[in-house]
């Protein structure tokens, strides 16, 4: 047990302490299990997800709004964007458009500084979608600060206009409108909604 705490607080992945502890690669149940009960470990699900991801983007983007990009994006998250959550730990922030609108996700990685973050396609009902995911414990647990809610924002979202300076929240409205909004033109009249 020892040896598994001394191997995990020098930063050893999972599967290596338990290969070279137990000399198996499908022991990671039993590291987990010695992890869990010795809190002089500092074991943390997903812990090592903040400091392994590939990727070099601002981790601080959603700590408070205060530019415009950080105030549209955070209104399209409030409508297209979703936190991935494993086993009720928030780890990664999504958004989904349809791939029409994929310059707007483009635009979103550049802001965040890494162009390397893929953006992948897929046909749902028909319809083109492109994706992007920043996969942080941080950023995800700063959105879900900011939405007063986790897993459920759709019918519990808190109240996050307050969030939003009044000098920002013309771009913060035009995230919500890119997200979830509609033209119509009825009768010679046009139909701004937003839904």
């Amino acid at each position: 047990e020892k040896k598994v705490i001394e191997l995990y607080l020098q930063g050893k992945k999972l599967t290596e302490i338990g290969f070279e502890v137990f000399g198996a690669k499908g022991s990671i149940c039993r590291v987990l299990t010695i992890l869990r009960s010795h809190p002089e470990s500092g074991y943390v699900p997903g812990r090592r997800t903040t400091r392994r991801h590939k990727y070099k983007f601002d981790e601080t983007f959603f700590e408070r709004i205060d530019t415009e990009a950080k105030a549209y994006y955070f209104g399209l998250m409030c409508s297209d964007g979703w936190i991935k959550y494993i086993n009720h730990h928030p780890m990664a922030v999504c958004l989904e458009l349809q791939s029409i609108d994929r310059a707007i996700i483009e635009a979103w990685r550049e802001v965040m500084g890494d162009n390397n973050v893929r953006i992948p396609e897929r046909t749902q009902g028909g319809c083109e979608k492109s994706r992007i995911a920043f996969h942080s414990v941080k950023l995800a647990r700063d959105l879900e600060s900011l939405f007063g809610c986790d897993h459920d924002k759709t019918h519990h979202l808190g109240d996050v206009t307050s969030l939003v300076p009044n000098e920002l929240m013309r771009h913060f409205v035009r995230g919500i409108f890119d997200g979830d909004g509609s033209l119509n033109l009825e009768k010679y009249r046009l139909r701004i909604g937003i839904r």
